[in-house]
């Protein structure tokens, strides 16, 4: 009976022992999973940034690692081309390559799209750099997808600690800017953080830092260009422009703000202000006495993409007690076509608040005629680099009047941007369906500075 129960013991302590080993299995197994990309199999930006931060933390006086950032050149020609599925098949591919050269001893990841990562554990800038040389060499081969042969380069960008950033966010922000140097200087090539390219990061760091200050702040205002009927002069509408005013009085140009908001995904914040800030003033001013007018809005295209965009319009609209009707929301050709059926169905509820859409910078990109009408544009603006070119040579004044006989069809209203000469002027004086927005008639300027006497009575 002892005997039998001593087994029953050593049997109850070895099922117990087995159990547990199950258990570890299982969430070692989990753990794998959880830190691994499963269509390239290697590791994934949670286990690399695991890895690079205790690189970072646990690095005595003298230790170095670098980190690389790749991006294939010609992905996204594959993947529209061949499919997802050839796509997939070229990641699965690279990845194989990335994992030969690297090896087992340092750390390769895949973050996603065809961007990869690579952490160099004891390597220094120089023994970087010849790793990343035989890693573009080894891209240079095609790959052969099935029956295709693909060709696929890929842009490398070096962050070396310490030297380049003392924490795993810096190292990353500077391979990754290093990468984009890389594609921006052609593709199929290397680039290490160098002194300009450092200066160049912490400006624009400390831009962004500024900008979410001013954010917080209310640094911002809006100036109006008021866009005139060419026939009679008078205004009859305006576009609202965001200004950011230093402490010092002085403005920032909204080509180095605008960008690093998009970037950064602040626009989504500020562009709300634009739009709450300019239907608020323009109902301020109706109050007042003064003639009503249309005041269209510029909507980038994260605003466009974000999924409440639809609710904050509405809100503002509530808020403010602005007429929809004389509000008009400016989309470009590029944000209308990131995504065709899910922009239309915004687009589409957006008028059904009674709004107007404007078609932005129309010709420079891909929009057919048949997404004008799909999105139910209300107007056009033609871009300034048509109207300057026009006076160069007859083919942009022959694309401009093709643009003009569509709105004429489609009976839309369009907004010449940028017309500055008499030449330009003229041009346009006679139509009936063009507005004119230009240093020709007026400069961006305060609502409250806007010429009475030239605005045109009884607008919608």
């Amino acid at each position: 009976m002892r005997l039998f129960s001593k087994r029953r013991y050593i049997t109850g302590l070895m099922a117990g022992f087995l159990a547990f080993m199950d258990m570890v299995i299982y969430m070692f197994r989990g753990q794998r999973k959880s830190e691994v990309d499963e269509l390239s199999g290697l590791s994934n930006r949670k286990r690399f940034e695991r890895e690079l931060n205790a690189i970072v933390q646990a690095a005595p006086a003298g230790k170095t690692a670098s980190v690389l950032f790749t991006d294939l050149d010609r992905f996204k020609i594959v993947n529209n081309s061949l499919g997802h599925a050839m796509g997939d098949e070229l990641i699965r591919e690279a990845a194989d390559r990335v994992r030969q050269i690297v090896g087992p001893v340092h750390t390769a990841a895949r973050f996603g799209g065809d961007e990869f990562a690579i952490i160099l554990e004891d390597a220094s800038p120089a023994e970087a750099k010849k790793v990343a040389e035989r890693i573009r060499e080894a891209f240079n081969r095609p790959f052969n997808l099935g029956l295709h042969e693909v060709h696929s380069t890929i842009s490398i960008g070096i962050a070396s600690f310490p030297a380049h950033g003392s924490d795993t966010a810096q190292l990353m922000k500077h391979a990754d800017a290093a990468m984009y140097q890389a594609k921006d200087a052609g593709g199929n090539r290397t680039e290490m953080v160098d002194d300009a390219l450092e200066m160049q990061l912490n400006n624009k760091m400390a831009m962004e830092q500024a900008l979410w200050r001013a954010v917080d702040k209310g640094a911002f205002e809006l100036h109006f260009q008021p866009q005139v009927d060419p026939r009679s002069r008078q205004i009859v509408g305006a576009e609202a422009l965001v200004r950011w005013r230093q402490k010092n009085g002085s403005l920032v140009s909204p080509a180095q703000f605008i960008p690093l908001a998009e970037e950064s995904g602040m626009i989504v914040r500020l562009g709300e202000w634009v739009l709450r800030e300019a239907c608020r003033q323009a109902v301020e001013r109706e109050n007042a006495g003064y003639a009503p007018m249309k005041i269209s809005v510029n909507v980038s295209p994260k605003q466009l993409q974000h999924e409440l965009f639809e609710h904050t319009v509405r809100d503002v609209l509530k808020e403010t007690g602005f007429n929809p009707a004389r509000l008009v929301l400016e989309i470009t050709e590029s944000a209308a076509l990131k995504n065709v059926d899910e922009t239309g169905a915004k687009l589409q509820a957006l008028k059904r608040l009674g709004i107007g859409l404007s078609m932005d910078d129309f010709g420079t990109g891909y929009a057919s005629i048949g997404y004008l009408k799909a999105f139910g544009v209300d107007s056009l603006k033609i871009a300034q680099s048509f109207v300057r070119e026009m006076e160069k040579n007859n083919p942009h004044g022959e694309v401009v009047e093709a643009m003009l006989a569509v709105a004429a069809i489609m009976r839309l209203e369009v907004v010449i941007e940028g017309v500055e000469t008499d030449k330009q002027f003229l041009y346009f004086s006679d139509r009936s369906n063009c507005l004119i927005q230009g240093y020709y008639f007026y400069r961006p300027m305060p609502l409250v500075d806007f010429p009475e006497s030239e605005i045109r009575k009884h607008v919608v």
